[in-house]
């Protein structure tokens, strides 16, 4: 097999290990096992494939070690983080639903705090970028890494706009929209990390039903970076 059919079947058989929450688990041995699948799969009808097996040291020729195959793992799903979808979607039509109510400009962002939290609680691909870090000083890792970031500031930059505009608020100055959006963003992400271990700690400090600590910190945070339009 030539290097550039390896090079394929293992990239095939790696976006079909991941993204996995159990990445130090991923070896080349899976990704050998998976390409001989992929091989297997591809044959005509009836075919004995016994002797169509992908072998570790056709892998080895791909990835030299099992760290320079973490490495593109990783960034492998840092480049799917970065395109993938998220709950992003939900949170405009929850915004212009409750202000068309009359639902108070606290409410709502409690509504799409809640939902951001519960959300990135509970995603294992959020748990699984954590490990980007540890390998930041790669280069590809390192821009893919900053590929999320601006990736999510676009994309939770328009919710924050509309949730403005539909209270007539404004960011205060010298503040930004994007500073908002990073860090609120920086506060669920915290947040969710304590939630595993402690999600008492999480819990609402006045006891009220559908409020949480994050829920009332993100309502300061919001209340310091932002003032009404018509103020000064």
């Amino acid at each position: 097999m030539g290097r550039a059919a390896e090079h394929r079947l293992g990239v095939a058989a790696f976006h079909q290990l991941t993204p996995s929450a159990a990445l130090a688990h991923v070896r080349l041995t899976d990704v050998a096992a998976e390409a001989t699948r992929i091989v297997r799969a591809e044959l005509p009808a009836g075919s004995d494939g016994s002797h169509a097996t992908v072998t570790t040291g056709a892998i080895y020729q791909v990835w030299p070690s099992q760290a320079d195959f973490q490495v593109d793992l990783l960034f492998h799903i840092a480049e799917h983080y970065a395109s993938s979808d998220s709950m992003i979607d939900e949170l405009p039509p929850m915004i212009a639903a409750a202000a068309a109510s009359g639902q108070p400009a606290a409410e709502t962002l409690r509504l799409i705090i809640a939902r951001s939290f519960e959300y990135t609680r509970t995603s294992a691909l959020f748990y699984t970028s954590l490990c980007f870090y540890k390998h930041s000083a790669d280069e590809r890792v390192h821009q893919a890494m900053r590929r999320c970031t601006h990736a999510f500031v676009e994309g939770i930059r328009p919710v924050w706009l509309l949730l403005l505009d539909a209270y007539g608020l404004r960011v205060r100055a010298p503040y930004t929209v994007d500073n908002l959006a990073v860090t609120i963003g920086g506060l669920i992400e915290g947040l969710s990390l304590a939630w595993v271990s402690s999600p008492e700690l999480t819990d609402d400090p006045y006891g009220q039903d559908g409020w949480s600590l994050i829920c009332r910190t993100a309502q300061m945070i919001f209340e310091q970076m932002t003032a009404p339009r018509s103020g000064s």
